[in-house]
């Protein structure tokens, strides 16, 4: 079969890439070196040998890790026979891993189409795949969890008006530029911490926004008096 390939770079991809793959590789180090002390150090207590292989296998990514076999006196002066590591930068798969970061490429039989073009279908795609991943997540619809066909059509309209609330902001967070920086999830846990204060005179007092929330109202058009009505009108909804 005959297919077209696009290939894509973005440098902003490949910066989030390269971060995020120096903190697994920072994480897998210093599991190792955990793994190394606890073995080696006498008095504590040691891993069994499936819990000494499941720690090697899940963080040996990125390291040539050599086993080997020690004796280690435990705490009633008894000798222990044990395994530990030692190991150290694969730099090689160092290099395999950044040279990912950052590049996609998409592989198609229809040939009408340019990069340009493709790249839009594929983000329409993403959409659509987001979408879904939000119903199930964060919108907790992995278990309908209804009695009757009543409940179950009340719920997806529920649903379906919180996913248009979730893509809107997801869409304001990508237009503004903010979405390079914090996810989505990380945006609402900023705002849930805006908080309004009711006083026994029944005056109100919002809480002072951080320059991160301010941002994020500021991407969404709210301003601090809307987010004062909005949170008044929880309150009073809790009340109820």
């Amino acid at each position: 079969m005959r297919l077209a390939a696009h290939l894509y770079f973005s440098m902003d991809k490949k910066s989030a890439g390269d971060k995020e793959l120096n903190k697994k590789i920072h994480k897998n180090r210093e599991a190792l070196a955990k793994l190394k002390r606890q073995q080696e150090a006498p008095g504590l207590k040691k891993y069994t040998d499936e819990e000494f292989g499941h720690i090697v296998t899940e963080h040996k990514a990125f390291f040539n890790v050599r086993k080997s076999g020690i004796t280690i006196t435990d705490n009633n002066g008894s000798d222990v026979r044990c395994s530990t590591i030692e190991f150290d930068d694969d730099l090689d798969a160092f290099k395999d891993a950044m040279k990912t970061k950052g590049r996609m490429i998409i592989l198609t039989n229809d040939f009408d189409r340019q990069s340009e073009e493709m790249l839009s279908l594929y983000r329409d795609k993403e959409v659509v795949e987001n979408a879904f991943d939000d119903i199930k997540n964060q919108l907790d619809m992995d278990r309908l969890n209804v009695q009757s066909n009543e409940a179950l059509q009340g719920k997806l309209f529920l649903v379906f008006l919180s996913l248009i609330l979730v893509s809107s902001v997801r869409n304001a967070l990508r237009k503004t530029g903010l979405s390079k920086n914090i996810t989505y999830s990380e945006a609402i846990m900023e705002l849930t911490k805006i908080k309004l204060y009711t006083y026994e005179n029944n005056q109100m007092t919002l809480s002072k926004p951080s320059a991160k929330q301010k941002k994020i109202l500021a991407a969404l058009s709210l301003t601090e008096e809307d987010l004062r009505v909005i949170l008044k009108g929880k309150e009073m909804i809790s009340t109820i």
